[in-house]
């Protein structure tokens, strides 16, 4: 076998497996998704700290319930230096930081619906995480919510 026919396949297989990768990341429905259905779109990777997810970067709406006991914001902690809340559908979680341009507007909706146990919905932008563990580090998710106007209670 010659040597233009091996580069031509291995080329012709690198693009295909790219092509898949491509097509799993834009398969995030434009639909309200659970926080479960997220992680299976965008699953935690392992050995992968500093290598972008091919989901990594792209706005999702997801739906799921405020952990009340997770809510951090800077009337409640002000020195911590975010402002964040968990989004959790029972079975899997996902952190949503909060960097609008009035924070203060998005965690009195979420202190405001508390008592009514409503659902949220996050629209939010995939941002990728490193998570370093004693041996290795996993590549995680989380939502960065960039509008006060991106989280709806129903």
């Amino acid at each position: 076998m010659s040597l233009h026919i091996v580069f031509s396949i291995c080329f012709s297989t690198l693009l295909l497996v790219g092509l898949s990768i491509n097509t799993h990341a834009s398969s995030i429905p434009d639909t309200n998704i659970s926080v479960t259905q997220l992680h299976e779109y965008c699953p935690s990777l392992p050995n992968s700290c500093g290598k972008t997810a091919p989901c990594e970067g792209q706005i999702v709406s997801v739906a799921g319930r405020i952990d009340y006991s997770n809510v951090f914001s800077h009337a409640t902690y002000p020195q911590l230096p975010y402002e964040k809340f968990f989004l959790t559908d029972n079975k899997n979680t996902v952190e949503v930081v909060v960097v609008t341009s009035d924070n203060e507007s998005v965690f009195k909706k979420i202190f405001d619906s508390q008592n009514q146990n409503q659902n949220v919905i996050v629209k939010g932008t995939i941002v990728g995480i490193n998570m370093p563990t004693m041996k290795s580090c996993r590549r995680g998710i989380r939502l960065e919510l960039r509008r006060v106007d991106d989280v709806s209670f129903q």
